[in-house]
């Protein structure tokens, strides 16, 4: 589902599949409160960019292979390197984030 969205580049539908799959992560992980904090997190960006006139458009092709190095790992059982790659998938989408946000402060 993720790789059509990625060939139809369809931003929207890839960050909403991603949320699916970082639910599911937080769940199977047993920290069940996360997705709820992460979905509130997550509207209040996409609003503060609607409202500045800024369009969200993290690459899908980045949320591809970021998911996917995750989900190998956890396939190959290696729980530290899943935990590190979606350590640097958080960080890299508050980064993103910070740097949009950076960036509408100064126009």
């Amino acid at each position: 589902m993720l790789e059509d969205s990625v060939r139809r580049n369809d931003v929207a539908r890839a960050h909403h599949l991603d949320m699916d799959f970082q639910t599911a992560l937080f769940e199977s992980s047993g920290l069940s409160r996360i997705p709820a904090i992460m979905e509130t997190l997550t509207k209040q960006a996409f609003m503060h960019f609607a409202v500045l006139g800024a369009r969200y458009t993290f690459s899908p092709n980045k949320i591809l292979e970021q998911n996917t190095a995750i989900f190998e790992a956890i396939d190959a059982a290696d729980l530290r390197a899943a935990t590190l790659s979606w350590q640097s998938k958080m960080e890299d989408g508050l980064s993103y984030l910070a740097q949009h946000i950076h960036a509408m402060n100064r126009h």
